[in-house]
Parts: C-alpha cells; structure tokens; sequence
C-alpha cells in the first residue's frame, strides 16, 4: 500500500471516528497493547495525560465500536466491532508512523471543518461575508 494510500484511508477514518488527540493516543495505545485489557488510569498513566480525559477518550472510541469492554466494564480493550473499522484501526497507526505531522494536520483541518459547520448550523441566517461597496 502506498504512502499516499495509506494517508487518505486515515484522514477519511479519523473524519468518521475519532474527533480528538487524546482519543487518538488512546486507541493507538490500545492497539499496540491489543492482548490486554487495560484500565483508564493505566491508559492515563502511559500517555500522560489527566484520567477524566482518558476515560472521556476511551467511552468515545467504545461507542464507535474501536474498543470494548472488561466483563466487569471498568477496564477496556482494543476490539473493534467490524473488519473494516479493524482496517482502518490499521490504516491510521500505518499513515500516524509514516508521517506523524500529516495526521496531526488532518486532525487539525477536520476540527476546524467541525467549528466552521458547528457555527454555520448555530447562526444559519448570518450573512457570509460582507462585499465591499
């Protein structure tokens, strides 16, 4: 699979299913500890970042299917629901080592695509621009 390839099947992924950068490092840190089951504290703990923020992370990626839960529900494990949500687990950690900046610049583009739509729905009657005279 070319670089190129490998960059638009994430961009389109990250468009569909993960909204942040934290959700971001989780799921590629659940997928390279796939075979375990791991606590948001344990998660929070290996990326650094606040365990509320984690656990935000971790709920968003198990309600678009990425990840599923411990039978007790308080640890959590990379399982995506489908084939296809597993290739693009795969294609986002391919595109994220081959070109780390590329990713991030994809996230950044598609949360100001999100605030740019967000503002148009909350002030539909707003001109767009103003013309000069």
């Amino acid at each position: 699979m070319s670089e190129s390839t490998s960059l638009d099947e994430a961009r389109q992924f990250l468009i569909e299913h993960v909204a942040t950068y934290d959700e971001l490092e989780v799921l590629l840190c659940l997928l390279r500890r796939r075979d375990e089951e791991l606590q948001p504290s344990c998660l929070a703990s290996d990326l650094g970042i606040p365990e509320p923020v984690c656990l935000l992370a971790v709920e968003k990626l198990f309600a678009h299917r990425l990840a599923g839960r411990s039978a007790d529900g308080k640890a959590f494990r990379f399982s995506p629901a489908t084939d296809t949500l597993a290739h693009g687990v795969l294609a986002l950690d391919r595109a994220y080592h081959l070109s780390p900046v590329s990713v991030i610049r994809s996230m950044s583009e598609n949360a100001m695509q999100r605030l740019r739509s967000s503002a148009a729905r909350a002030f539909p009657d707003l001109p767009q621009a103003r013309k000069p005279r």
